[in-house]
């Protein structure tokens, strides 16, 4: 079970990821519901997240709450780590590319978790993404 602050850096980085293409894919809004029924992410939850990623991209404190959620990743158990990496590998696979950009996000992340590239491939993010798409 994740923390609250632990659900909170998991969407700040899903976030980070959703951005890094520059394109919001119309599947992305159904993967987000799905992972945020797997994180038991409540509906009080998601306000309080929604509120602190909102201040958190209009205000100075930027820079801090991104150093903030680095901090509470790193300070996961391995098995949390390997969730995260799963959840952001998923969703920059979801539109059936991962581009440049979130592949630097995902080895950025990668190291931050102390994980190996082959955790999690890329074409299992494919295959496991192509669950999310809307038909």
């Amino acid at each position: 079970m994740f923390t609250t602050n632990e659900k909170k850096a998991i969407v700040f980085a899903m976030n980070a990821m959703v951005n890094a293409d520059g394109y919001k894919h119309p599947n992305e809004k159904n993967l987000y519901n799905v992972i945020y029924q797997s994180l038991n992410i409540d509906s009080r939850e998601a306000s309080s997240i929604m509120a602190y990623m909102l201040d958190a991209s209009t205000s100075l404190l930027g820079n801090s709450a991104f150093e903030e959620h680095l901090d509470v990743i790193r300070g996961m158990n391995i098995e949390k780590k390997k969730d995260l990496i799963s959840i952001l590998t998923t969703l920059a696979a979801i539109d059936g590319n991962i581009d440049n950009n979130e592949n630097q996000l995902l080895t950025h992340y990668r190291i931050v978790c102390d994980l190996p590239y082959t955790e999690y491939s890329t074409t299992d993010a494919v295959k496991n993404a192509t669950k999310f798409i809307i038909r």
